[in-house]
């Protein structure tokens, strides 16, 4: 006899994709996991400009204790801190834009993203303004460019605009969480002296329950 498991597989948004300006406050999600097995957790963070930054954005998933009421950051479940150095800014240059699906577009603006380049596509025009929604957010591994043609390694999933900000040195994790706790979430992006607005967000794939099959 074997045993099934059951995911809640939607992309849970513990913290919704949106814009996070430079020296904000920090922004903060919570993952309830006190009656399941587990759940992983996408974290991204995309950069939004041309600017290096000079401290890095913090990411840290704390595991809580008596139902969220205590918690100790200095010891987080996870930790990371993105990268500083500038990053490429391009634009869809197609005035009807692509529809979801496509794995090539035609863009422009200086510099060139490179093979391998994890990427951000904002699904907006120009830079929004903190807690902006980017309700069609997406990241993306770059295969080849090759002016004007970029291509990606799996069809978006996301419709994208004539002049969509598409932004390199994007950071991307997965994490496990095993059940039992709640969870917390932190991008901390309060203490850089340089750099644009940057994109975050993070989703759980929930890990519910287990059958007998």
């Amino acid at each position: 006899m074997s045993t099934i498991p059951s995911w809640t597989d939607s992309g849970i948004e513990v913290i919704a994709p949106k814009a996070m300006a430079r020296a904000s406050l920090p922004k903060r999600g919570t993952l309830d996991l006190t009656n399941k097995f587990g759940a992983y957790l996408f974290l991204g963070v995309g950069r939004g400009g041309t600017t290096a930054l000079t401290n890095g954005v913090n990411v840290e998933v704390r595991r809580t204790m008596n139902a969220g009421g205590m918690l100790l950051p200095p010891a987080p479940h996870f930790a990371a801190v993105t990268g500083t150095a500038a990053a490429v800014l391009k634009q869809i240059n197609n005035p009807g834009g692509y529809p979801a699906g496509t794995q090539q577009f035609t863009i422009d603006g200086a510099d060139s993203p490179a093979a391998d380049d994890d990427i951000c596509f904002w699904g907006v025009t120009s830079l929004p303004s903190d807690n902006t929604p980017l309700p069609n957010l997406e990241f993306a591994r770059v295969a080849k460019f090759s002016s004007p043609t970029l291509s990606i390694d799996a069809p978006c999933q996301e419709i994208k605009l004539d002049d969509e900000l598409i932004t390199t040195k994007a950071e991307c994790w997965c994490v496990w969480c095993p059940g039992g706790c709640i969870y917390e979430v932190i991008f901390d992006y309060m203490d850089d002296a340089a750099g644009e607005s940057v994109a975050i967000a993070a989703w759980a794939q929930i890990f519910d329950s287990l059958t007998k099959g």
